[in-house]
């Protein structure tokens, strides 16, 4: 349930609430971007069973962000190829195989008892009548193994002469009907897989791959009934298609620009905007937001230190019913500065460039007054461990200064970072200004109930899609 949600709210992000669409004609379909026409019917079934969570989203929130994706999408396929937005990478699954998943779960969210009754109604009530042939891992295991096994090699990934054989493999035929009959091969199953489940399948998991082989079948039986008994039109599907290929293209488009919101400081195209920034513009990020470059510059700090955790339990208990912290240093620490004129004064901690203690690390990261619980010190060596209470009595806060490299590299990827979320409300103004966007304001004021069936229903259909897929 929580993956269908995730999937919807993406489609009317907030970054969808500053844009306006286009005036409406009362006799135009639902909607029409530069021309393509989506169902009506798709999007009040999407858009029914977002409201299961969020009742208060209009459908106006939902259509906008249904047209972003669409224009953004046609943006990405301007400078890139849909194969080379949507082929597998090393560590993520291949993103047409993506593109199948969400639509298989939407279809099992929106007809839910639907599949659930026509499942009931096949023989032994599973899908095992439309298996013709499935291929025996447990007495033929070794051609799977000789394609599955890494010879020496760390990459995750077949080879070209392992997907050579992998699509010549076939692990199952099946008929779905007189017309519709195919196969499974054993890299149509891989191409399914991250990198956690190609490993699995590196490793010869064999249940495993039996149970991604069902699976496969079973999405494939979904497509196939929503194809030719959901009701569903040729347009409908359509629909539902483009939605999700628009969205998953932007999934895999936008982290590779400037523009996306998340991006890492390793991106390329974020390192070429942060380049651009000058240091006019840094000293004035640095003035606005003097909170990020606050170090803390010194402190004055004690510590309890313990040869037995119990022992330093005994002692943070009591320092929580009332022993002042100077009692409980006498009393329990067994540092030899528990006999110093302030028992255990950890003296006057400074930051420096280089390695401090790790006893100093602590100090330094804690704020005034409030007292640690236990820790136990940082080593291998059991026999040597100590354990540790701290208390900062005094702490001096400053600022790193304005040249510093460490300012200039925050402030300079936090002002690219503005600079390109700009850029983005300014390419999605512009994208929408000057494509031709037609909605019906009728079919827009239509009421659209929450969906009948619960999200979670899906799942007594088919079983849940797990983890290692994308």
């Amino acid at each position: 349930m929580t993956k269908i949600l995730f999937l919807l709210v993406l489609m009317f992000s907030e970054q969808s609430q500053s844009s306006t669409v286009q005036p409406f004609s009362k006799n135009a379909p639902m909607v029409s971007i530069d021309g393509e026409v989506l169902s009506v019917r798709v999007i009040d079934d999407l858009y029914s069973l977002l409201l299961n969570e969020h009742p208060d989203k209009s459908k106006q929130e939902f259509l906008q962000g249904i047209i972003e994706n669409n224009l953004l999408a046609k943006e990405a396929l301007k400078t890139s190829t849909l194969d080379q937005l949507l082929v597998e990478s090393p560590v993520a699954s291949n993103g047409y195989v993506a593109i199948d998943n969400q639509v298989v779960t939407y279809l099992q969210a929106i007809f839910g008892q639907e599949l659930l009754a026509h499942m009931n109604a096949l023989p032994d009530h599973d899908f095992s009548s439309v298996i013709l042939s499935s291929y025996n891992m447990v007495n033929n295991k070794q051609p799977l193994v000789e394609i599955l096994t890494l010879k020496n090699r760390m990459n995750y990934a077949f080879n070209a002469e392992q997907r050579q054989h992998a699509e010549k493999l076939t692990l199952m035929h099946y008929k779905f009907s007189n017309d519709v009959r195919g196969e499974i091969t054993l890299l149509d199953i891989y191409n399914t897989q991250n990198i956690q489940g190609r490993v699995k399948l590196h490793q010869l998991d064999f249940d495993y791959l039996a149970l991604l082989l069902q699976r496969k079948l079973e999405s494939l039986y979904v497509l196939f009934w929503a194809d030719v008994m959901s009701g569903y039109s040729q347009s409908d599907l359509q629909t539902l298609q483009s939605i999700v290929q628009n969205k998953i293209i932007n999934e895999k488009f936008m982290p590779t620009t400037a523009m996306y919101a998340d991006i890492h400081a390793s991106n390329p195209s974020l390192k070429a905007l942060a380049k651009q920034v000058t240091t006019a513009q840094i000293d004035a990020y640095y003035k606005n937001n003097p909170t990020e470059f606050e170090v803390v510059e010194q402190v004055k700090a004690r510590h309890i230190q313990c040869q037995k955790q119990s022992v330093c339990q005994q002692a943070y208990k009591a320092i929580i019913a009332g022993m002042s912290f100077r009692d409980a240093v006498v009393a329990y620490s067994d540092a030899e500065d528990r006999l110093h004129r302030e028992p255990g004064s950890l003296g006057l901690i400074k930051r420096i460039s280089g390695q401090l203690p790790w006893l100093s690390q602590v100090a330094l990261i804690q704020k005034s007054g409030v007292m640690t619980k236990p820790m136990r010190s940082p080593t291998l060596n059991a026999k040597s461990a100590v354990w540790e209470i701290v208390i900062v009595d005094e702490r001096i806060d400053g600022m790193l200064p304005v040249d510093s490299e460490s300012v200039r590299y925050i402030a300079s990827y936090a002002v690219a970072r503005q600079m390109a979320a700009d850029g983005f409300k300014r390419l999605k103004a512009d994208l929408m200004s000057n494509a031709k966007i037609i909605i019906d304001q009728e079919a827009l004021k239509k009421p659209v109930k929450a969906s009948v069936v619960p999200l979670k229903t899906s799942s007594k259909v088919l079983p849940e899609r797990g983890g290692h897929h994308h």
